[in-house]
């Protein structure tokens, strides 16, 4: 991040309350932690966590009223506003490989090394918090920190099982150009193969796994998995493909996500800020990996923070929903502004709005200094938040209760417009039975109305929604859902009603569904029909 004197205390940030869409909650689940910086799990849902300054790691058990423990500490830390304890990460074989590793700075050797420890104690006990660091052995040691400025400092492990790390230029821009060097890169290691004991450091040799793009020279470059990074504090892999998401703070004019999809990618820094030129280094101008997403820096400051792509098991408990999975989610860790990004085929894009959410484009507001997240296996997006180095907290943002509203506008017939609306009170809980109305229709056996459900608000089929029904016989009418199924529906008086079983089925949780009402009126236009608005549901 940048070098900022204490930025809390400098810029007078809008105190703006914490907005998410409707259905989610942010929770508190450790306060009163001193400034941490980063966090991992294990396999059982702990949340092992890491404190910048004092270099503390500690094991949050939810399973056990939130309890937190200290591990032990990491010694012998150079601390400053971007340097000290800055990543940490789980071996993906616990426990039969019990290993933390975290990214560091060193005052002794003033270099940014990462280090393994054993951890011993109740190691698959989700309840329990008697865990404690062994003996520390070096895996990678030496990386330049010559400035406390543009450490980088994230550690996360692929679905590959090999260990990836980000080190930012140490303010020596075009040294982000050069493999051989150990500044604005990322690296891909194999730590499997290390020795179970001892102290380090491992060989650089030992590190290298198969499949990185550059064979040498020198014994940094076969570590390197991409170039071109300026300060990629916190990045995220695709649990699915592989694909590393980095946000990558910039300096004064863009912040940028890329996407790495591919060994050897070179991100473009110095020779652009995003994607716009900023400086030339020896050589000629590499050809650059375009960003996904960029910002500008505007007169508050910015820094991008990765939080992950949703991935996590179908019975999730707090599954966001269906509608989620494969999306990608970033912050800026001054405003607070949270941005959700969708895969289209042709590029990455805002998301479509769903209920309650800020803005268009913003899909949570007000969640300040948050430095690193992850989804949980439960589903829900955990995050550090960092107020300043000695005041923090570990929290989580999950889905709370099941939703409905309604969206999009119906059009006018011979009666007036039919409203598609719910029973008091009722919602698409798991189990039960959501009770919908569609209201504002004739007597009967007049406007035979017909209840279509769908899962899918932005196409039907290839053609985008919403869609102008004009061009069947129905002007000022509009399809607002894809409908996969349709009924018809029971009317009594002017309501038809619509009820609507959910399964009591664990794979429900989180999956979102559409619905919106056809209704027959004959002789008003050319196809004999009008249409509700829609409305959109998130079961939980």
């Amino acid at each position: 991040m940048r070098n900022l004197v204490l930025v809390a205390t400098l810029v007078a940030f809008d105190t703006k309350a914490q907005i998410l869409p409707a259905g989610f909650v942010v929770e508190t689940l450790a306060v009163g932690q001193v400034g941490p910086t980063s966090l991992d799990f294990l396999p059982d849902g702990r949340v092992l966590f890491v404190e910048q300054d004092t270099g503390a790691v500690k094991v949050l058990a939810t399973a056990s009223g939130n309890a937190v423990a200290t591990l032990g500490t990491v010694p012998g830390l150079r601390v400053s506003y971007s340097q000290g304890l800055l990543g940490v990460a789980v071996d993906p074989q616990w426990p039969m490989r019990p290993f933390v590793y975290c990214y560091h700075t060193n005052m002794a050797a003033a270099d940014l090394r990462i280090t393994r420890f054993p951890v011993t104690g109740d190691l698959t006990n989700a309840a329990s918090t008697n865990l404690q660091l062994g003996q520390a052995f070096v895996v990678l040691q030496g990386l330049p920190d010559a400035t406390p400025l543009h450490e980088a400092g994230c550690l996360r492990f692929g679905p590959d099982g090999m260990l990836y790390a980000s080190l930012g230029d140490d303010a020596d821009a075009c040294a982000a150009q050069d493999v051989t060097a150990g500044k604005g890169k990322l690296l891909r290691l194999r730590v499997d193969t290390l020795p179970a004991t001892g102290v380090g450091p491992a060989l650089r040799a030992q590190l290298v796994p198969p499949g990185n793009p550059f064979a040498g020279p020198g014994d940094m470059a076969p570590l390197v998995w991409a170039t071109g990074l300026r300060n990629p504090f916190r990045f995220h892999i695709d649990a699915a493909n592989g694909a590393v998401f980095v946000a990558d703070v910039g300096n004064q004019q863009r912040d940028e996500i890329d996407r790495i999809a591919s060994a050897g990618a070179n991100l473009g820094w110095p020779w652009f800020e995003g994607s716009v030129p900023f400086t030339s280094c020896s050589g000629t101008a590499p050809t650059s990996l375009a960003p996904i997403a960029e910002h500008t820096v505007g007169a508050q400051f910015l820094a991008l923070i990765s939080l992950g792509v949703c991935r996590v098991p179908t019975n999730a408990p707090w599954r966001f929903g269906a509608g989620y999975d494969g999306d990608y989610f970033y912050t800026d860790h001054f405003s607070g502004r949270i941005w959700r990004l969708r895969n289209q085929g042709s590029g990455w894009v805002i998301a479509p709005p769903v209920p309650g959410q800020f803005s268009d484009e913003l899909w949570g507001e007000g969640l300040y200094w948050i430095v690193d997240a992850k989804f949980g296996q439960d589903g829900a997006l955990y995050y550090c938040e960092r107020v300043a180095s000695t005041v923090g907290s570990v929290r989580r943002i999950r889905p709370t209760t099941a939703t409905w509203s309604a969206f999009g506008s119906g059009c006018g017939g011979s009666f007036g417009t039919p409203v598609l609306t719910t029973a008091a009170g009722s919602l698409p809980v798991l189990g039960g039975t959501f009770q919908m109305l569609v209201q504002g229709l004739p007597l009967p056996p007049m406007a035979p109305t017909f209840g279509m459900l769908g899962f899918s608000k932005t196409l039907w089929g290839t053609v985008p929604l919403p869609f102008d029904l004009a061009a069947i016989g129905m002007p000022g009418c509009r399809a607002w859902i894809a409908p996969e199924v349709s009924l018809v529906l029971t009317r009594t008086g002017n309501t038809a009603t619509w009820a609507l079983p959910i399964p009591a089925a664990a794979g429900l949780v989180g999956q979102d569904f559409y619905a919106q009402a056809f209704v027959l009126d004959a002789g008003w236009n050319a196809l004999g029909a009008v249409v509700s608005n829609a409305g959109e549901g998130v079961i939980r």
